[in-house]
């Protein structure tokens, strides 16, 4: 009777351990080349299927319980990133903070409504990529207002949207182009 006691025992034990080893842990870190700082991010999500999944009690950790393909998204890139988890594990990621930042008064640093190049208005020719190489944004700004045409782009280096701004910085057009998937 005894050793089936410890049968049983062990049995459960192990069933426990796999149901709770049946997740995936994902946590994000940005990158901040200003500062050459990398923090934890806190909120952000991860979607599957019109389902969004986010960070539980402040700790920054995405826990998910199915295998497949998610996409992320963050505050922090207006592009979204995809993900196919194949594998019970814990995940982590980086991303870089772009280096030209949109401004929006009060609520980004520094304060003002424009773009920032690492923590000061834009000034001059300026050209931020992603951190496979690609081109990001390029333009000509004069204290921190685009001049002219401001070119964005996808992460795979085409382009995402044309800007065309007066010369007190004003919008007088904008263009966008759609994202042509690769095959």
């Amino acid at each position: 009777m005894t050793i089936y006691k410890n049968l049983l025992c062990c049995l459960s034990l192990l069933i426990t351990t796999i149901s709770f080893a049946q997740e995936i842990k994902f946590e994000l870190f940005i990158k901040d080349n200003c500062n050459d700082s990398i923090k934890k991010v806190m909120y952000f999500n991860l979607r599957k299927d019109n389902t969004d999944f986010y960070p539980k009690n402040n700790e920054g950790v995405v826990i998910l319980k199915d295998k497949g393909q998610y996409e992320l998204s963050t505050i922090y890139s207006e592009d979204t990133k995809k993900y196919y988890f194949n594998d019970y594990t814990t995940v982590t990621d980086t991303i870089t903070l772009p280096a030209i930042r949109s401004c929006l008064e009060p609520t980004s640093y520094p304060n003002f409504i424009g773009y920032g190049c690492c923590n000061t208005e834009c000034n001059g020719n300026k050209t931020d990529y992603y951190a496979n190489g690609n081109k990001l944004i390029e333009g000509y700004f004069e204290k921190g207002k685009p001049i002219g045409k401001l070119k964005k782009y996808y992460p795979n280096g085409t382009l995402k949207q044309i800007e065309k701004y007066n010369k007190k910085g004003k919008l007088v057009s904008s263009k966008k182009f759609k994202l042509k998937e690769s095959k």
